[in-house]
């Protein structure tokens, strides 16, 4: 019986090891992160759009929608602006929001380095990060090259949002122009 609880308690410290050596290597690809150019396909609330992004570490995301001819997002620092597909401009301050925690990689490593949830499974690492009280952030991370590749916004109001990346280049020289015009 000592033997039994000797080997179940081997195996669910080197599970909890290997998990930790995975979260290790996110975190270091995350640290060499400069920036990403990527397509994306987003659904919220039952809506589908595509398009392109590029995020620049730290805070600044630039995203152009293929449904739309002028739809864009921009981020650039703690400010959010918005062109619509009538070309109206919008602009918003989202300090403190989940926007702007996915554009700096220091504090998504800061919280993966207390995280308490994932799952690794056939093809990503899922982590589970409670955002506010009413906010959760699922990132998802490929498991062969540890880049982010997604995430799911659990928001205070019920919402629910996915975010998931295609045809990622990393660190790229020429990223472009982070305007709306």
């Amino acid at each position: 019986m000592q033997k039994i609880i000797l080997l179940v308690f081997f195996f669910i410290s080197f599970s909890k090891h290997s998990y930790s050596k995975e979260i290790q290597k996110i975190i270091q690809k995350l640290d060499e992160t400069k920036n990403l150019k990527f397509d994306f396909i987003q659904t919220f609330d039952r809506s589908t759009e595509t398009g392109n992004c590029i995020l620049e570490f730290p805070h600044k995301f630039l995203c152009h929608f293929n449904e739309f001819n002028r739809k864009k997002i921009l981020i650039d620092n703690n400010i959010l602006y918005l062109v619509d597909e009538l070309n109206n401009k919008s602009s918003r301050d989202i300090t403190g929001t989940v926007f702007l925690f996915l554009t700096d990689k220091n504090e998504i490593i800061k919280a993966l380095k207390e995280i308490n949830d994932y799952k690794i499974n056939e093809n990503s690492i899922s982590v589970k990060l409670n955002f506010s009280q009413n906010e959760i952030i699922n990132l998802y991370f490929d498991q062969k090259t540890y880049l982010i590749h997604g995430w799911e916004v659990m928001n205070y109001d019920g919402t629910f949002l996915e975010f998931n990346l295609k045809n990622i280049s990393l660190n790229s020289q020429n990223i472009g122009k982070f305007t709306i015009d």
